[in-house]
């Protein structure tokens, strides 16, 4: 993703993207985020069409 870091924890504060909070850290799945992207991904072409 090509977003910066600052904009990737507000989103985690939000709620938008899927993280674990792990003793007061924020800690990010890779596998979890690849879910979230594919799913955001087809969500904006059936959106498009």
């Amino acid at each position: 993703m090509r977003v910066a870091r600052v904009t990737v924890y507000q989103w985690a504060r939000r709620g938008v993207i899927p993280h674990l909070k792990i003793e007061g850290l924020v800690r990010f799945e890779p596998e979890e985020i690849k879910r979230w992207l594919e799913a955001k991904r087809k969500a904006a072409i059936q959106t498009s069409r």
